[in-house]
């Protein structure tokens, strides 16, 4: 094919995700631009004061993100052969039509519904947009086979962490009203919802604990209202902006972050629970500390990886 594309068609290097394997299988996230006024998330600079992603790559059009769509299926053409999760986010929420055009969303829904290995879809939202138009919407473009995840950026169940100093708002009602909605979905819709590791206001000594808590609240909200629930766990890091509102706060050891894995593991399978974790290492270049992560990234990835296949935290050892 060799299609010429604009520029701006073409994901940075930090957005031009390799495929990997989880426990799934065969695993692709596939950015896609924010279609509002701003080409921002609407909470950027106002909430989320660890977040960098929020920024977005400029205003997108539908057009734009029709062009994309083509470059990744160019791009990815191997890999989408027997590609078995296929992960959908932009820098906001795709169910904000603001943010993501139903035009847009329709069209990434049939690009899904067609890749015949795919069993899993996860598109990244906000609890606020959990409604049941869009969720009725979401199941008519997926083929009956595959299974929908809505990513949702919980961070921490610390509600002085997650409210007061991260500035995100997800109130733990709304959060529940969210589950309501996909519970309503006879488990073929779950949830995905993302942990940061000893963030803000978690001091080191309490950073396993607050993980715990964390998985223990979500597998909660999993049985109260019958929603799959898997988890992606992300060390946390200082990006820019968070770099600006907490230059004092560390990023978490690796000698915790394994045991935190390794205890959410446990604590999944006590409860009998199917739910997956994946560790998110991959941080788009905002991470301000280079030579940790460069550290972190020589002496502990393939560990990771091999856990996000196995889910075994045997594999939770330096290289």
């Amino acid at each position: 094919m060799n299609q010429v594309f604009l520029p701006e068609i073409v994901p940075h290097t930090g957005k031009l995700f390799d495929p990997t394997v989880d426990a799934y299988g065969t695993r692709l996230a596939l950015v896609f631009g924010n279609e509002s006024r701003t080409g921002a998330c609407p909470f950027y600079g106002r909430e989320c004061f660890h977040c960098d992603i929020g920024a977005g790559e400029g205003a997108f059009t539908p057009e734009l993100n029709l062009q994309r769509l083509r470059f990744y299926q160019e791009h990815y053409y191997a890999a989408l052969r027997n590609l078995r999760h296929l992960i959908l986010y932009n820098s906001g929420s795709l169910l904000n039509p603001r943010e993501l055009s139903l035009a847009t969303l329709d069209r990434l829904l049939t690009f899904a519904r067609g890749l015949t290995d795919c069993v899993l879809v996860s598109i990244d939202s906000r609890e606020q947009f959990v409604q049941e138009p869009i969720m009725c919407r979401l199941q008519a473009g997926l083929r009956a086979g595959q299974q929908l995840r809505i990513t949702l950026g919980l961070e921490t169940q610390d509600d002085h962490s997650r409210r007061s100093l991260l500035n995100k708002k997800m109130s733990r009602k709304g959060i529940a009203r969210a589950f309501s909605v996909l519970g309503k979905y006879s488990r073929r819709v779950g949830a995905e919802l993302n942990l940061m590791f000893q963030p803000p206001g978690i001091p080191p000594s309490e950073s396993v604990a607050d993980s715990n808590k964390t998985i223990l609240y979500g597998l909660d909200l999993s049985h109260e209202f019958g929603v799959p629930v898997d988890f992606n766990f992300h060390p946390y890091y200082p990006s820019s902006i968070g770099f600006r509102h907490f230059p004092a706060h560390a990023r978490g050891g690796m000698a915790q972050v394994i045991e935190a894995i390794a205890q959410a593991r446990l604590l999944i399978d006590r409860a009998g629970s199917d739910s997956k974790l994946y560790i998110g290492w991959f941080d788009e270049g905002h991470d301000q500390e280079e030579p940790q992560r460069a550290r972190e990234i020589r002496e502990h990835l393939a560990g990771f990886l091999k856990f996000n296949q196995t889910q075994d935290p045997a594999c939770l050892v330096a290289n």
